[in-house]
């Protein structure tokens, strides 16, 4: 994969280019980084659903569809993530690559145009706002992603431990919102949600294709340059800083089969910083891969839990650990738990277990470029941490760290709080 190509728009606003023609399709994405702000988020999540289904020059679900048949059943797409401190508003276009048509069209600059016309020339009522089944449309389907959070257990357990850990700070925000705030949206506000987010948030563009980029850079330009834009992100995240005080525990009482164990660590290590590469191989090296010391001990050889691993989010320097586990065994496999994670920080990290991890990381970092989504994904989620590695790069840099490196970066693993969902007291 070439080095990715970034062209300014605007003070807060990009345009990257990833030449690729590996795939028969071709990619173009438009970002929009807000800070998390929980009186905003629920308004903000609902708008790329808005924005995606109608436009101005197609403003009835016939005409849109028209339009996307024409472009050999291009694909429009929204999402929603929180990464680090931010909210981040995704509209994704994509087809067939041109040279894969029988004419031979630029589809891809038909694509950019119909992306534009999405974002900039929406389908809006000067008095009355955007289409009111739109919304409504919209509205009804982020409640129901917050449902669906709700009822994945795994999920929740996650949610509630990062409220447990942040309180009312950002990093308890659901990023889809609030049910109640959801509910009381109208068109007329996201007419106003439209105008503060185009105008406010970090942009990015990305476009992975073999086609020219000249043209489609200079068009969205050109629309960027006609709104009174007053960015305000610099990308910040606030570390959770280590607490001198007793770890908070939380037990939710629930009907559910299997409880859930989550441990929340800080670490005051985030990106961009050399340590973030030792700190993903102490993630992998406890619970990150089928040969790790959680998988190999406390659910193979003891069999504790039903699962259990552990990640670590750069962004803003947490590491999680996550079981799923009987209820008659949650106390000894949070013993053994936090056994392993001393093991590793006493040293105890065989040769076997570092070149197994760091096989494991190259597959990994390779299959990033197996998708047009995956090249998308890997390079906009870095933007937040002030990096910009190809995933070879990346690779290769993890590589290079060495067990002590790993040893002396595990020992600021602190752990934050420890919550449990089960079907009892404990």
């Amino acid at each position: 994969m070439n080095q990715r190509l970034i062209l300014s728009l605007d003070e807060n606003a990009n345009f990257s280019y990833l030449k690729c023609s590996k795939f028969k399709s071709d990619l173009i994405s438009f970002n929009m980084f807000l800070p998390l702000e929980r009186e905003k988020v629920s308004r903000f999540a609902v708008l790329p659903g808005i924005l995606a289904h109608e436009c101005a020059m197609y403003p009835t679900f016939v005409e849109f569809n028209k339009k996307i048949e024409e472009l050999y059943g291009a694909n429009i797409s929204t999402d929603i993530s929180k990464i680090g401190d931010y909210q981040l508003l995704s509209i994704y276009a994509s087809s067939i690559n041109k040279k894969f048509t029988i004419e031979k069209s630029d589809i891809m600059s038909e694509l950019s145009d119909l992306l534009i016309e999405l974002v900039f020339n929406p389908n809006i009522d000067s008095v009355n706002g955007f289409n009111d089944l739109t919304v409504a449309i919209e509205k009804h389907e982020n409640i129901e992603n917050i449902k669906a959070e709700l009822n994945d257990k795994r999920c929740y357990s996650l949610a509630q431990c990062d409220r447990l850990i942040f309180g009312n700070q950002k990093g308890s925000i659901n990023k889809y919102g609030d049910i109640d705030e959801i509910n009381k949206i109208t068109p007329k506000i996201m007419l106003e949600t439209y105008k503060e987010v185009i105008s406010t948030a970090h942009i990015e563009i990305m476009m992975i294709s073999d086609i020219a980029y000249d043209e489609i850079y200079e068009k969205f330009k050109n629309k960027i340059s006609k709104i009174d834009r007053k960015p305000k992100i610099i990308f910040k995240n606030e570390l959770k800083k280590h607490e001198n005080c007793k770890i908070k525990r939380k037990n939710e009482v629930m009907d559910v089969s299997q409880s859930k164990l989550v441990i929340g660590c800080t670490t005051e290590v985030a990106a961009p910083s050399d340590e973030m590469f030792a700190m993903s191989l102490v993630s992998y090296i406890l619970g990150g891969t089928l040969n790790s010391k959680l998988f190999l001990n406390v659910r193979e050889k003891l069999s504790l839990c039903y699962y259990c691993s552990s990640h670590y989010t750069k962004s803003i320097g947490m590491f999680y650990i996550e079981s799923g586990v009987e209820f008659k065994n949650l106390e000894q496999a949070e013993i053994e738990i936090l056994n392993q994670l001393e093991s590793i920080k006493s040293g105890d990290i065989t040769d076997e277990e570092l070149s197994n991890v760091l096989k494991y990381i190259t597959q990994i970092f390779k299959s990033t470029e197996d998708s047009l989504s995956g090249i998308e994904s890997w390079y906009i989620y870095q933007i937040v941490s002030g990096l910009a590695y190809t995933p070879d790069e990346f690779s290769n840099r993890i590589s290079k760290v060495t067990k002590e490196e790993i040893v002396k970066t595990s020992q600021k693993v602190k752990v934050n709080c420890v919550y449990i969902l089960s079907n009892q007291p404990v």
